[in-house]
């Protein structure tokens, strides 16, 4: 048996890490600072990963010279250290689970330009107290806030037309919730716990 730090542990490591960098390679994965991006078919930037400390983390609204559009999948999943998220409002997508875990972010403002809370993307972010939605919005999809469970004070804003199956799941701390006349389908277990 192999024992922790031992040269079968690193040469593991350094394998993993190899496969990493081919896989970012292949997918046209670069980084710039604290972000691993990709550039777009549009010639415009996604967000890929987060490489830095945490703390109060402000995403770009340009990476060499090219606006950034879109937060992908897992870009931020799990990165408890960030207590703050600033998203430029050039930043049209919010991908699947990008935000998932992020049990360390305290208030949220989603950018103006978002027309849908994807799946999962804000999952799992326990000290999440408050959250501004802008009327951009039309839908919030499943899970999209679930296990938010400092979640307090929720407005849901005139615009949005669909609530996801389990989107608030588990906001037992939620005091406050307005859902507005828009609102044409509440999917089930969409705020149940």
């Amino acid at each position: 048996m192999v024992g922790a730090g031992s040269t079968g542990d690193l040469v593991y490591i350094a394998r993993w890490q190899a496969q990493s960098a081919q896989k970012a390679a292949c997918l046209g994965i670069s980084d710039s600072g604290d972000f691993n991006y990709q550039i777009l078919s549009d010639d415009t930037v996604q967000i890929a990963g987060y490489l830095g400390s945490g703390g109060e983390v402000v995403i770009p609204e340009k990476i060499e010279g090219r606006k950034v559009v879109s937060v992908g999948e897992n870009a931020f999943f799990r990165k408890a250290d960030i207590t703050k998220i600033e998203i430029p409002d050039s930043v049209s997508r919010i991908g699947y689970g990008a935000f998932e875990g992020c049990t360390g972010i305290v208030d949220l403002v989603i950018p103006k330009g978002i027309r849908q809370v994807e799946v999962r993307a804000f999952y799992g972010c326990t000290a999440l107290k408050s959250v501004e939605i802008p009327d951009s919005v039309c839908y919030i999809e499943g899970n999209a806030f679930g296990d938010c469970t400092s979640l307090k004070k929720l407005t849901i804003p005139e615009g949005v037309i669909q609530i996801g199956v389990l989107a608030f799941h588990n906001c037992k701390s939620l005091e406050s919730l307005t859902i507005p006349d828009s609102v044409e389908e509440i999917e089930m277990y969409a705020f149940e716990g």
